[in-house]
């Protein structure tokens, strides 16, 4: 998924969540839409990253789809702060830790550097910055990986 299609399906999501709302459905409903739109986002972002991974291992070679992969993850990662929003830990299973909205600033923190991190992963991918890569896209596991550890729920 490209940054544009990210920002196109949060701006779609955002609508249903309008659409819904305004035809009587309860908060519940729209929490649980909201729940299951950031669990996709995050199947795709963790798909992104195995993907990624591939190559990273020397398994595949296909630069030119790294390069997109990493943009997608850096769109998605802009958007995951907005994806926790007050009352949208219930109405579905959620597999995020009540930090995330007991610890805001702590979790928006965590958010902001993944950001950081995956925005200059897909500029190095963008530049193709060999040297650079494989440094970078261990900075993003390791966002990715501190996050998980603190704020979701062990399966």
């Amino acid at each position: 998924m490209t940054a544009g299609r990210s920002l196109g399906a949060l701006s779609g999501a955002a609508a249903l969540l309008v659409l819904v709302g305004g035809s009587g459905a309860d908060a519940a409903d729209e929490a649980a839409g909201l729940i299951k739109y950031r669990q996709l986002l995050m199947q795709e972002a963790e798909a992104g990253m195995a993907a990624m991974d591939l190559y990273m291992k020397g398994q595949i070679d296909f630069k030119p789809a790294f390069a997109e992969r990493a943009a997608a993850i850096a769109a998605t990662a802009r958007d995951f702060a907005s994806l926790f929003p007050p009352g949208s830990d219930k109405g579905a299973k959620t597999n995020a830790k009540p930090d995330v909205w007991s610890n805001t600033m702590r979790f928006r923190g965590a958010v902001v550097r993944l950001t950081q991190e995956s925005a200059k992963l897909a500029a190095v991918a963008k530049a193709g910055d060999e040297a650079g890569l494989k440094a970078q896209f261990q900075n993003v596991v390791d966002r990715c990986d501190g996050c998980h550890e603190n704020f979701r729920l062990r399966m």
